[in-house]
């Protein structure tokens, strides 16, 4: 890709403005928003310095990738054509979308009854403005490492540790790795281990013995009239022979 920028402008202002507002840029709707995380971050008691800390490196991480895919999409020299710019039927949403991403921010909605109410402090300006130049620094460095190149990092991209590092990158911060650890394989070893419970020998025995009648029922519908008959001539004398034995017992008593 690359060179997009005059071949599809529509496209790329609707990238460049969803990107700014994503990297939460001064003025922009997600400045707003992040700026407010990030305040109420610092002013969490004892361990507020670290999740601020750790939400600026989050902002940092989300103003690199950003802008790299606007730079290595939008600029530098073209790779590809496109077909056509996007049409009127996406770019007249698009625009509403941008318009609120560049303004919405200033416009004040009522969630005061949703979110706790500030208890008045503020926390020191430097912590603003560092809070507001991290996302500058995340683009600047985005432009100094993929469009004009002047920041190289295939040393450390290329060294034993950059490798590593880009690697648990790749596997999704090793999450999928830890859900396997902690659930997946646990509930398999417990699977595994409970089907050979004494529980299941029992209802085992029970579809056995059901099989086994089933079978010697199912041979018995041989088809044959005569075996029928002397099934039913057997059945009629074991039910007298019962009958009778049941009223001599009732008459003796």
């Amino acid at each position: 890709m690359g060179g997009l920028r005059t071949r599809m402008p529509v496209t790329f202002w609707s990238f460049m403005i969803g990107s700014a507002a994503l990297a939460a840029l001064p003025m922009t709707s997600g400045f707003f928003s992040k700026d407010q995380i990030l305040l109420k971050a610092y002013q969490f008691p004892d361990i507020g310095p670290g999740l601020w800390a750790a939400g600026l490196l989050g902002a940092l991480l989300t103003a690199i990738y950003s802008f790299r895919l606007v730079f290595v999409v939008f600029f530098g020299p073209a790779n590809t054509e496109p077909d056509k710019d996007t049409g009127w039927r996406m770019a007249v949403p698009l625009s509403v979308l941008c318009l609120l991403a560049m303004v919405g921010g200033w416009f004040m909605i009522p969630v005061s009854e949703v979110f706790p109410t500030s208890d008045g402090n503020h926390p020191a300006h430097w912590v603003e403005y560092v809070s507001i130049s991290v996302p500058l620094v995340g683009v600047l460095l985005a432009y100094l490492i993929f469009y004009s190149g002047r920041l190289k990092i295939d040393g450390l991209t290329n060294s034993a540790l950059g490798k590593r590092v880009g690697q648990f990158w790749l596997s999704g911060w090793g999450i999928d790795w830890l859900y396997d650890r902690l659930f997946v394989k646990p509930y398999y070893g417990l699977a595994d281990a409970l089907k050979r419970e004494p529980v299941d020998a029992i209802y085992g025995l029970i579809v056995s013995i059901n099989q086994t009648f089933n079978h010697w029922l199912s041979s018995a519908q041989s088809g044959r009239m005569r075996w029928y008959l002397a099934s039913m001539v057997a059945g009629l004398i074991a039910v007298i022979t019962l009958a009778t034995n049941l009223s001599e017992g009732a008459l003796s008593w």
